[in-house]
């Protein structure tokens, strides 16, 4: 990618723990960008690059140059000033994330790369109650924690708008370059009506490198590997055959589903279904049964319930997730991301519905419907689904590696909770 500047060409930015924090910038009119305690660092870029005339300055001599798709091409002015400095700037600061609170005042537009943002949300203020129980995981580094297990189960019952505020000025304060905080600050600010405001924080966060891209987005990252939405059945070994066995799978689920005791199903608790508007009745929403986790039967009582289902998957040999997805009809479940793209995400249908579909990748990719043949997807891609049927929709949930993935790095350590 070729990136043009505009006549701003950046020299090494220089930060200190004490003093002031001195930006060296070649190409401009003044020497230096000079940031001191208490400096609005956005504000401050801005009154830098206001009025600087880059347009004058001469980039390229005796040159001819042409845009193509893939090429990167930067503001020139004043617009590009602001743009390349924060680049620049942000990064650095961001390395003494608590330091940097404390000496300048970092507002919505920080988050968003000097981008003028309103992203519509009051200050939370110090005192959020779950502000102790992330800080206890965050210094424990246990992703097994109670803390943290009190803190994702707390979270999911903040409504959109508390949440987006919550993940703002909570999550980014203790872990302001971490992928995950940064996306689930976007899909909050989504899911409370605040569209731009997350477009903004996820370019931010493409822009940085967190992700490959704003429409995939995974926590954990695993390089080399071809990123694409949609795969073929084939990708995955074993699972056109798994998928004839559908029938079985269908009967060990409604004797489940018939349970009024002691059921093995859950509702899913990550706050991401909502009711479709107008839709009838009140019986919407997202429910689960596990049934395997890492390679693991998560519970007892799964073996002897579901031991035709479990032979299956076990004798196709690729999948170390499997779980059954219960979509009642009049639900949306919102735009989100999996955690990495060290994995593929097959359903296979047991009861399909019409008028339920999946969008995966970009804003505007086809959705595709559930049919007898198995759907596989990269789920660190963006996607969501609409139930606008009037039957559930059962899924087979599976997860396998990524086919490119070396044997060494398939190891769930390194990629979070790939559940």
């Amino acid at each position: 990618m070729r990136r043009w500047h505009g006549g701003s060409v950046l020299a090494a930015v220089a930060l200190t723990r004490g003093g002031n924090v001195t930006i060296p910038v070649d190409g401009g009119p003044r020497p230096a960008l000079a940031l001191v305690d208490g400096d609005d660092v956005c504000a401050a870029v801005r009154a830098y690059c206001d009025g600087t005339p880059f347009k004058s300055t001469e980039v390229l001599k005796d040159a001819s140059w042409s845009v193509t798709t893939g090429d990167g091409v930067g503001l020139p002015g004043a617009d590009g000033c602001v743009r390349a400095l924060a680049e620049a700037v942000q990064p650095r600061l961001e390395r003494d994330w608590p330091a940097t609170r404390a000496r300048f005042a970092v507002r919505d537009d920080y988050l968003a790369g000097c981008v003028a943002a309103d992203f519509g949300l009051d200050a939370e203020g110090p005192d959020d109650p779950l502000f102790a129980l992330l800080a206890e995981a965050v210094a424990a580094r246990d992703a097994a924690s109670p803390a943290l297990a009190e803190y994702n189960r707390r979270r999911t019952l903040l409504p959109p708008a508390r949440r987006a505020r919550h993940y703002r000025d909570v999550c980014l304060k203790l872990l302001p370059a971490h992928p995950g905080a940064l996306d689930s600050l976007a899909v909050a600010l989504r899911h409370a009506g605040r569209a731009r405001a997350a477009e903004l924080v996820l370019a931010r966060g493409a822009g940085r490198g967190l992700w490959p891209s704003p429409y995939q987005r995974p926590a954990h990252h695993a390089a080399n590997l071809t990123a694409r939405p949609l795969w073929a059945a084939g990708a995955l070994p074993g699972l056109e055959r798994l998928a004839r066995r559908t029938a079985a799978f269908g009967r060990e689920l409604a004797v489940e589903l018939a349970r009024r005791a002691d059921a093995l199903v859950v509702r899913q608790a990550e706050g991401l279904a909502r009711r479709l508007p107008g839709a009838p009745g009140d019986d919407w929403g997202w429910d689960e049964v596990a049934l395997l986790k890492h390679g693991e039967v998560p519970d007892a009582r799964v073996a002897a319930r579901f031991a035709e289902t479990l032979a299956a998957v076990r004798a196709a040999g690729a999948f170390f997730n499997a779980k059954f997805s219960i979509l009642q009809p009049g639900t949306e479940i919102l735009p989100h991301c999996g955690p990495s793209n060290a994995r593929l995400r097959a359903h296979v249908t047991v009861a399909a519905a019409a008028g339920a579909s999946l969008r995966v990748g970009a804003p505007d990719a086809k959705r595709v419907e559930w049919g007898a043949a198995p759907l596989v997807f990269d789920d660190s891609f963006e996607h969501d689904v609409i139930h606008e049927g009037a039957d559930p929709r059962i899924v087979l949930v599976l997860d396998a590696w990524h086919p490119e993935l070396p044997p060494e790095r398939r190891r769930f350590e390194l990629y979070g909770r790939l559940s």
